[in-house]
């Protein structure tokens, strides 16, 4: 289902995010 893509984009965007939080 589209869910579980939801759910892996959400993670990634978070990770992504605290990517730039050291910079």
């Amino acid at each position: 289902m589209i869910l579980s893509l939801m759910l892996q984009v959400k993670r990634l965007i978070q990770k992504l995010l605290e990517v730039p939080s050291h910079r």
